[in-house]
């Protein structure tokens, strides 16, 4: 990973010109109170936190992001079952965990989706499944709408707010 040490200066410069070009956004809004996203696991918790504490519309997009990456992450680890014809054990294993909550994270608005993120179908590749190694994992994990991108920022903007100059 790595790490930009920013001087108090560019830390204090980037954060304001992040917040003035991201108006309304959750990263406008993690930056602007202060979160420490080091705190959160994963987006979903970050979500959970927060729902109650942004304004209504920014807690829908952020609810509908997280049960879209619910639903994306599930067909990912189906798809990975499909096209190991069941020979990927961690697919298999994720599978089985995903079953209890499969009707819920299928209730997706996805007209809401496609509307708000503006998004294509993507093509699928499952009808070549012998082009792929069964034990790999395709494709990614959990969608974490570069949460974990954000973090590594936020967190240098903040270590550079607090530096001493040089």
């Amino acid at each position: 990973m790595i790490r930009m040490i920013l001087m108090q200066e560019e830390a204090f410069y980037l954060d304001k010109q992040i917040q003035k070009s991201t108006k309304g956004s959750l990263l406008e809004y993690v930056l602007k109170n202060h979160i420490d996203l080091n705190e959160y696991v994963n987006f979903a918790f970050l979500m959970v936190e927060l729902s109650e504490k942004v304004s209504e519309k920014l807690a829908y997009m952020i609810k509908l992001a997280c049960d879209f990456n619910n639903l994306v992450y599930m067909a990912r680890v189906r798809y990975n079952v499909m096209l190991s014809e069941g020979e990927n054990i961690y697919a298999n294993d994720e599978w089985s965990k995903l079953l209890p909550d499969i009707r819920h994270n299928a209730t997706v608005d996805l007209d809401a989706v496609f509307v708000e993120l503006q998004l294509i179908n993507p093509r699928a590749k499952l009808s070549r499944t012998k082009e792929f190694d069964h034990s790999k994992w395709v494709g990614g994990g959990m969608i974490d709408y570069r949460f974990s991108n954000a973090r590594r920022i936020v967190n240098d903007i903040y270590a550079g707010e607090v530096s001493a100059d040089v």
